[in-house]
């Protein structure tokens, strides 16, 4: 990111939001186990605004927009079911908000949490919103 003053920054950032395996059922045409892999990954850019608390706390909140990759694969195990290999790209409201606390001048400490809306397409991939949590440290040059 970069900061425009104290109290005003533009943020921009990649995140590889989620990923994760799964286990199902399908029923029809047979009854067949299906498993595979989601997931969705993020480039944003965000305005972000700070307010100073005491002894080097600060609270800030984040609004943007955010431009989502998701990938949907799936295959059966007995090959009843056909496989699945889908995505989805959209652009959503990105909105954040969290802690910081200053070690130093130029060293700080950060705990947030952003929301991903609308991510995916709920017809091929399927569509939610994806809270990201975060801890972190930042250094300001």
């Amino acid at each position: 990111g970069y900061r425009l003053s104290p109290g005003f920054a533009i943020d921009g950032a990649y995140n590889r939001v989620g990923r994760f395996g799964y286990t199902s059922a399908a029923t029809a045409p047979a009854a067949d186990p299906v498993s595979g892999d989601y997931k969705a990954n993020a480039w944003s850019l965000a305005a972000v605004g700070s307010l100073p608390l005491d002894s080097g706390w600060s609270v800030y909140g984040k609004l943007g927009l955010a431009h989502t990759t998701t990938d949907l694969t799936a295959a059966s195990a007995t090959g009843a079911t056909a496989p699945l290999n889908t995505s989805s790209t959209r652009t959503g409201w990105l909105l954040g908000a969290g802690v910081n606390y200053d070690f130093s001048k130029s060293l700080y400490g950060r705990l947030g949490w952003d929301r991903y809306a609308r991510v995916g397409d709920a017809a091929t991939t399927g569509r939610a919103d994806i809270d990201l949590y975060s801890v972190g440290i930042g250094v300001r040059f």
